[in-house]
């Protein structure tokens, strides 16, 4: 999910190349009191004092989009990015972002578990079921996490984020549920593992008993991929053993 961060690294270069058309403006004017400030001065080169760009630099304003922010945050930082003047405070704890929290609009809640879950995952990185504990644990109105009905691969933190990345995602959903199917038979059905964490053997599918799982979350994520053939097999054995039954029974009446 962040792997248009390559734009936001241009952004940065240029940012360095140039500070001072990235930076505050210094007042010229010092006295006996600054020259201790000086020295802290030098000190702090290494660090970046950036702010927001305005519509005068639209690097920013064209990739913020790329980071997948939810529908409500989008329409916030873009508000920020057009409205925000250098040396201007911005009404960050503004009436209306207060309302938003006080009420408890679902948007205002998923934007909070997506910055919370993203802080945890260095740039560049992908995002995995690894690293995704907060949003595996919280979701819309603090449910649990919303998972891909179809592939049982694509994690969401909220229903919204899910129907905003529907069409990205619907091209390789049905590659995730291949790949899923394509599980060899003595291996979990949802990660591929040969045995449990604790080294023990997996376990198998109470209805089908032909697709094993190493944990129970891996079978409810790995559910709705299965459900089909569950069924399809489970009615397939049953036939089965309804028909030995009866063969059985016309042995012992003819005996």
């Amino acid at each position: 999910m962040l792997d248009d961060s390559a734009d936001l690294n241009r952004v940065k270069e240029k940012i360095l190349a140039d500070r001072a058309r990235y930076s505050f403006p210094k007042t010229e004017k010092k006295n006996a009191s600054d020259k201790d400030s000086d020295a802290g001065d030098n000190t702090e080169d290494d660090h970046i004092h950036m702010s927001l760009y305005n519509s005068s630099h639209p690097e920013l304003i064209l990739t913020y989009q790329k980071c997948r922010l939810p529908p409500e945050g989008e329409v916030r930082f873009g508000k920020a990015l057009r409205d925000y003047r250098n040396g201007v405070p911005y009404p960050f704890n503004s009436k209306g972002l207060q309302l938003t929290a006080e009420t408890g609009n679902p948007f205002y809640k998923e934007s909070e578990i997506f910055w919370m879950r993203l802080e945890e995952v260095p740039a560049g990185e992908e995002i995995t079921q690894e690293n995704t504990t907060i949003e595996r644990v919280y979701g819309d109105f603090n449910q649990p996490v919303d998972v891909c009905g179809n592939c049982g691969t694509k994690l969401y933190c909220g229903k919204t984020c899910q129907k905003v990345h529907t069409p990205k995602h619907s091209c390789l959903c049905p590659g995730f549920r291949k790949a899923h199917e394509e599980q060899p038979a003595d291996a979990c059905g949802n990660c591929g593992a040969k045995q449990t964490k604790d080294g023990s053997a997996l376990k198998r599918c109470a209805r089908c008993k032909n697709r094993n799982y190493c944990s129970v979350e891996c079978q409810k994520e790995h559910y709705h991929a299965h459900v089909s053939k569950c069924k399809t097999e489970a009615e397939e054995t049953k036939e089965k053993e309804n028909g030995r039954r009866v063969m059985g029974l016309n042995v012992l009446q003819t005996w």
